[in-house]
């Protein structure tokens, strides 16, 4: 696992929406962890609870691991390749947040 340098709250809501641009899935949310898939062989974990979070970095078999267990979002998408829960997830974390 990588922790990445200390980002802001606002920083991991950028990363988070880049990440949703770009077409990553959220695997696992549970309101202020964000577990999202960027590859197959890659999640990366977020905190919105914290002012300042270090994001880590899953890679290769300890991603590969942990995409096995169970996801509580579904994997439907727009017709850009976007998730559709990730897209609630955040619209709402951003707005009530």
């Amino acid at each position: 696992m990588i922790f990445l340098e200390s980002i802001t709250r606002k920083q991991s809501l950028e990363m988070l929406t880049v990440l949703y641009e770009a077409g990553a899935r959220v695997h696992h949310f549970n309101g202020s962890q964000w577990y999202v898939e960027v590859n197959p062989k890659m999640v990366m974990v977020f905190d919105t609870s914290l002012e300042n979070d270090m994001p880590q970095i899953r890679l290769n078999e300890d991603a590969e691991d942990y995409l096995t267990s169970n996801s509580n979002t579904y994997d439907v998408r727009d017709d850009n390749g976007r998730q559709f829960d990730f897209e609630r997830l955040l619209g709402y974390y951003t707005i009530e947040n």
